[in-house]
């Protein structure tokens, strides 16, 4: 099914940014307690908390996803749900 495809293109994005800000993080030392200011990531290693940068970023992985669910789903009720669990999607990810 097409939609479980985009879905864990999303969660492979998602999570290959996380990965980044993490390595940068380590990268950089631990000693500034952030990750990444200069990709505009700010993690702070107690909270660990993306910035509306990276959020942003997600969100457009996220629209750009769901231009093409619009696409390939020509049935308005497979639409709806497609765009649910795309959505449901960038909640998981933005709310870990």
């Amino acid at each position: 099914m097409y939609i479980e495809y985009e879905q864990a293109s999303l969660i492979k994005l998602y999570k290959s940014k996380m990965e980044e800000l993490l390595s940068e993080s380590q990268l950089s030392g631990e000693s500034t307690g952030s990750i990444g200011r200069s990709k505009g990531a700010s993690i702070s290693s107690s909270h660990q908390q993306i910035s509306v940068t990276v959020v942003t970023e997600f969100v457009r992985w996220n629209e750009e996803a769901i231009s093409r669910c619009t696409l390939l789903s020509p049935q308005p009720g497979n639409l709806a749900t497609n765009v649910k669990t795309l959505f449901t999607c960038l909640l998981d990810q933005v709310s870990q």
